[in-house]
């Protein structure tokens, strides 16, 4: 893109593929962590991020970060929270536990 960055008088956007057909929300939330560590790079917010997807035709389909930008905010704190104060977990025997040490 022609939008200056901390790179230079450019900046650029994410392109990820995916053999899939059609975009699915885990490739989304994969983009939009890929486009928030870009713009810690290059200083700047890209604009859009992009999916090449499988298919007979093979097709690009873009999408604006600033439109899902909110989703992928709530959806890492979450994350975060989970990997601050993990909950108690204990294990669950099933049958197969009978063939392990």
């Amino acid at each position: 893109m022609e939008t200056p960055s901390a790179l230079g008088a450019w900046s650029y956007e994410v392109v990820d593929a995916k053999p899939a057909w059609v975009a699915r929300g885990e490739a989304l939330l994969q983009l939009l962590l890929y486009s928030d560590l870009l713009r810690d790079v290059q200083g700047t917010a890209p604009e859009r991020m992009h999916l090449a997807l499988g298919g007979d035709a093979g097709r690009i389909e873009s999408f604006g970060v600033a439109e899902h930008a909110a989703y992928y905010r709530v959806v890492r704190q979450r994350f975060e929270a989970h990997v601050d104060a993990p909950p108690e977990t204990q294990p669950e025997p099933v049958a197969h536990c009978g063939f392990c040490d």
